[in-house]
């Protein structure tokens, strides 16, 4: 299917490898104030993939490049093999002259996770244009040469194995198997031929992804997609109709100050976090229970997003009465002699904006605490009077009509959990066409809660990375929007308030949540049967309500049971591990998938004596790395061969360790000591 070919042989002969293939119209030639019109930019038809292998210095942590590897599938099929940056760059200019790119025609070539390659090659090259995230994340970034280079795990998330898995034949090869990270290697280092092979696999999977995109974007589209979120994004605003946009310019917050107060103070993410009482104890008779596609069901199931701008209310209506009015709501409050009703710790201290030096905090949540500021909608408050007792001072309040989320929102994501569910039935689950139609279903929170971006970041004339937020225009903003960021804040306060309704009734026997999972003691089965209840109410709803089928949608935002009378153990949030049956699953931040795991069966420890409040695994065992980012020149001797690069950045092995705070500790301690209820759940 391909060739490999080795750079100084292609640059003998570069017009026989870069022959001019067709050409894809992608966007609209723009119009001039002069009435004038550029022409159409264009790209070549040819799927390119790039990517490089490194080795880092144990002791300084400089990195250098020793092989990249350039697909390039057009009417021949081959891969391009080098060993230094300046037949890189050769390449790309070859490249450049051969298929005579110019400001209207380009070349994209896919490069996965592009900003690890970028911190290499950013000073070799002169820029015109770049697209990031934030600095050292770019989407995409193009030469003066006219190549684009474009970051394909942005579309699909995860990793190039993840990607090759749902969209290309071939496979990524084994890292560490397949190619030994450590071996200390330079640009002269010889490689075996599955060494190769495993350099070669990574950019043959990069050139079918391409192929893929020109398929189904570039050639019947007539775009790029930039991220994943971007897919869905693209769907939802063409089909905003001029009606809806001016209506959601008159509902956007007026102001730049209004839009920060509710997008940094009201908006909240995923409740993650444990029981007190029960933290760090081995326990037995875990029950699970997940939510089916909780920020879905939230979208399509409610009825009571704000579809009206916010505005000051001034009456003499209380919180409690504009609830009863069926209202949403936002207001500013200050709470005093706050106690928690549960043993479960429930608003975030990053979202006060005032909290007293006088608090008791359960890993980062308040307990109890003398006097806190904060910005709340009626849903937030709701779950406030089940687990806190307090006084409030309600400073300002804005109020907005209730509806559901318009139609050209909820019809892409409807269309596409339908396709993912037909598919799946089908027995197609692995094939590209659900991975797009998952990827779908689950973009649609990250494009609710999207924020404006207030700053441009690029790369100067030296490369270096630079930021600019003077372009930044709060009304031209405003202008643009198809979404309100409202609708993201009530989108997250619905799905959360449904995890903490249930923790509510579940009491102590409630242990742990993540976002839209629950981990409790006995059974509870009668519970989420009529949970279950309500939220196949809601669908049938919103079924007849949007022509939905009920076949497919009616068991959105059900309950599911995931596993019973396990046994397990918890350490904080994103820090548990579960055994069922005898096998152990361990979710650990920071820690590596199944590092603890394997590291029990190589050592013959206890896994539950290890996963403790001093736990400390060496990086022989733990799998995890960190990065140095080099910024300035720097060479080495490596293999007897100096290694040069104006740039780079390490990757290295470091030990994992874990290690609760002294204040957390002590109030660990006595809340244990304290509990009776407690003492009688210990193994």
């Amino acid at each position: 299917m391909y060739k490999r070919v080795y750079a100084k042989n292609v640059l003998l002969h570069p017009d026989r490898f870069f022959r001019s293939l067709g050409l894809i119209n992608v966007k609209r030639g723009r119009k001039h104030k002069d009435g004038s019109v550029s022409k159409p930019l264009s790209y070549i038809r040819a799927y390119c993939g790039f990517d490089i292998e490194t080795y880092t210095g144990p002791e300084n942590h400089h990195a250098y490049m020793y092989i990249w590897q350039l697909s390039f599938y057009g009417q021949d099929n081959f891969v391009i093999l080098g060993r230094t940056w300046e037949e890189f760059t050769a390449i790309c200019d070859a490249m450049a002259e051969c298929l005579h790119l110019s400001e209207n025609l380009h070349l994209i070539v896919w490069d996965a996770n592009l900003g690890y390659e970028m911190q290499f090659f950013r000073h070799r090259f002169r820029w015109t244009s770049v697209f990031a995230k934030e600095i050292r994340k770019p989407i995409y970034a193009i030469t003066d040469s006219f190549i684009e280079f474009r970051d394909p795990l942005m579309i699909t998330g995860g990793s190039l194995k993840a990607l090759a898995k749902e969209f290309t034949q071939t496979q990524k090869l084994v890292g560490g198997q397949d190619l030994d990270y450590s071996i200390p290697r330079n640009s002269k280092t010889v490689l075996s031929h599955q060494e190769e092979q495993y350099c070669i696999n990574d950019v043959v999977i990069l050139a079918e992804y391409s192929k893929y995109i020109f398929d189904n974007y570039i050639e019947t589209k007539h775009y790029i997609p930039l991220t994943k979120t971007g897919l869905l994004r693209k769907q939802v605003k063409d089909g905003c109709c001029k009606k809806a946009k001016d209506e959601i310019y008159r509902c956007y917050p007026p102001t730049k100050d209004l839009y920060d107060k509710f997008m940094l103070w009201c908006f909240r993410g995923g409740y993650t976090h444990g029981n007190i009482i029960h933290m760090g104890v081995i326990l037995e008779g875990w029950d699970g229970w997940d939510i089916t596609s909780s920020y879905p069901f939230a979208m399509i199931g409610y009825t009571g997003f704000p579809v009206s701008p916010f505005t000051l209310y001034k009456g003499p209506d209380t919180i409690e009465q504009l609830i009863e009015k069926d209202y949403c709501i936002i207001f500013h409050v200050d709470f005093y002699n706050v106690r928690n009703k549960t043993n479960h710790a429930i608003e975030s201290t990053s979202k006060c904006l005032f909290l007293s030096d006088r608090s008791i905090i359960d890993n980062g949540r308040i307990r109890k605490t003398e006097h806190c500021e904060l910005w709340l909608t009626e849903l937030d408050y709701q779950v406030w009077c089940q687990f806190y007792d307090f006084r409030k001072e309600v400073h300002e309040i804005y109020i907005a009509k209730k509806g559901r989320l318009p139609r050209y929102v909820l019809d892409p994501i409807c269309t596409a959990y339908k396709k993912k569910h037909e598919l799946k039935a089908a027995g197609l689950s692995g094939s590209p066409e659900y991975a797009l139609a998952k990827a779908f279903v689950n973009s649609g929170y990250g494009m609710m809660v999207s924020r404006m971006v207030i700053q441009e970041i690029g790369l100067d004339e030296r490369g270096d990375w630079t930021t600019d937020t003077t372009q930044f225009n709060y009304e031209i903003e405003r202008q643009k929007a198809f979404l309100l960021p409202q609708w993201g804040i009530y989108c997250t306060a619905y799905a959360r308030k449904r995890l903490l309704d249930a923790l509510y009734l579940l009491g102590d026997d409630g242990i742990y949540c993540d976002t839209d999972s629950i981990k409790h003691f006995n059974n509870h089965d009668e519970l989420f049967e009529n949970l279950n209840k309500e939220a196949r109410a809601m669908m049938i709803e919103a079924c007849a309500h949007l022509d939905l089928d009920l076949n497919v949608f009616g068991d959105l935002g059900s309950w599911d049971k995931e596993y019973t009378n396990a046994k397990g153990k918890f350490l904080g949030a994103k820090r548990y591990i579960i055994e069922e049956d005898g096998h152990i699953k361990s979710t650990i931040a920071g820690l590596p998938k199944n590092s603890l795991e394997e590291y029990c069966k190589k050592t013959g420890k206890n896994p539950y004596d290890v996963f403790s409040d001093k736990m400390l695994m060496s990086m022989e065992y733990s799998g995890k790395t960190t990065t140095k980012y080099n910024d300035l020149p720097h060479q080495d001797v490596i293999n007897g061969m100096v290694m040069y690069e104006l740039s780079s950045v390490g990757i290295y092995d470091i030990p994992f360790t874990m290690k609760l705070s002294q204040v957390y500790a002590a109030l660990l301690l006595k809340i244990h000591q304290e509990g009776a209820k407690y003492e009688t759940r210990i193994y």
